[in-house]
Parts: structure tokens; sequence; C-alpha cells
């Protein structure tokens, strides 16, 4: 009886992000190093393979999560807009 082998999720680096999100790739290392100060628990914030830092699909989309705004930020901005 031998044990089924799960396939490999696919890695993503941060040059396929940049790409995906049509920015460079040192903008992208900016953000990320701004969401790690704000969430340092995220793993998908801090995932490397040697010096080489990764993502997964998952991370991906928590990354996302994470960069939109929340409804009460946006409701403070859009009051403050509507102040001045």
């Amino acid at each position: 009886m031998s044990a089924e082998k799960k396939p490999l999720e696919p890695v993503y680096y941060r040059k396929d992000l940049a790409k995906l999100f049509n920015i460079s790739t040192r903008t992208l290392q900016t953000r990320l190093d701004e969401l790690f100060i704000k969430h340092p628990n995220f793993d998908c914030l801090s995932r490397f393979i040697g010096k080489k830092q990764f993502f997964t699909y998952n991370d991906i989309e928590e990354i996302k999560q994470l960069c939109l705004p929340s409804l009460k930020e946006t409701k403070v901005h859009i009051g403050k807009l509507e102040e001045q």
C-alpha cells in the first residue's frame, strides 16, 4: 500500500506578484514591508526558501484582503473629504 502524493501547489515569487498587481517589484517590496509592519503575524508575508520570498495562491488572496481598506477606514476617509 503506497501513500498518495498530493500535487504541489504552484509557487509565486515577488516578480510574479508585481506583474499580477501591475506594479514594479520595488514598489511591491515597499508595500509588503509596510504590510509586515502592520501585520507581523501573517504567514503569507514571511515565507522564504533560503533568501527568496515566495507565495501560494492563498497567500496572494490574503495579501489582497490586507491591502483593501476596511469599511470603517473608508467611511473615515470619505467623511474627512466631505468636511474639507
